[in-house]
């Protein structure tokens, strides 16, 4: 208010024309007050700012960082914070392994294989240490070299589902965490749902190198196992000793084009 009247002329500061300068006043504070308000909404969680989920949902899409299934909002929005030094080496196996262990990190945390036709593998076990070895692969006997296989070991994977209301509003604990239930494996019969499969194929979508040309998620669960593909998990020992059978449970593979 004090900058606006000294810019004003002596008929604005009297006693109508006040009134007029108060009212541009208020509207220009307003319009100020919110301008800040987004600056600082670009730096969700910073302290000592308090999350705001919608600001959470607007900036994720912005900096092209998924929000994992279940993963907290204090966790997604130091994520955010991060967006930059992620995206530095997008579309490389480190970043790709990192973003979705952290998108799956409350919902599947599994070991994921990322290999590349020339048999390049990067894996990463369930807490977090990437392994880069090479392997003896044939992928899909064709000569086109871009494109990548993503293998994720959902043995004992669950569907979680959140718990709600009546009115269909969210369980939460008193620190904020949602109330979930397992509701039954990640794989039945064979097949996964089409909501699963959009969740599990969203980061490698996003985060593959744009020459990738097909990138193929292999999900690899009880005794289903992929032919010629090393270091089978256990071993082809335990396989045979587990009662399975070439008919049995074969992998899952879920295409991504592009």
């Amino acid at each position: 208010m004090g900058a606006v009247r000294r810019l004003t002329p002596p008929w604005l500061r009297r006693t109508h024309g006040a009134r007029v300068t108060e009212g541009m006043a208020d509207a220009l504070d307003h319009l100020v007050e919110r301008a800040v308000h987004g600056v600082k909404l670009r730096f969700p969680g910073a302290p000592p700012r308090p999350i705001d989920e919608g600001a959470l949902a607007l900036t994720g899409r912005e900096r092209r960082i998924r929000r994992g299934p279940r993963e907290p909002a204090a966790r997604y929005a130091a994520r955010l914070l991060t967006w930059w030094d992620a995206h530095r080496t997008r579309g490389g196996p480190y970043a790709l392994l990192e973003q979705m262990r952290a998108y799956f990190l409350d919902s599947l945390r599994v070991r994921m294989d990322v290999v590349y036709h020339s048999g390049t593998r990067r894996w990463m076990d369930e807490d977090g240490a990437i392994t880069r070895d090479a392997i003896t692969w044939n992928a899909d006997g064709s000569d086109h070299w871009a494109r990548i296989w993503i293998f994720l070991y959902v043995d004992d994977a669950l569907v979680e589902d959140e718990l709600v209301t009546h009115d269909g509003e969210g369980l939460v604990t008193h620190d904020g965490e949602e109330l979930v239930a397992l509701s039954g494996s990640l794989i039945v019969g064979g097949t996964v749902s089409d909501e699963n499969a959009e969740e599990i194929v969203a980061v490698p979508r996003e985060w593959s190198a744009a020459h990738v040309e097909r990138t193929t998620v292999v999900l690899l669960y009880g005794a289903a196992r992929l032919w010629n593909y090393a270091q089978p998990v256990p071993s082809w020992a335990a396989w045979g000793a587990s009662g399975a059978t070439w008919g049995g449970p074969t992998p899952v593979l879920l295409t991504i084009e592009g």
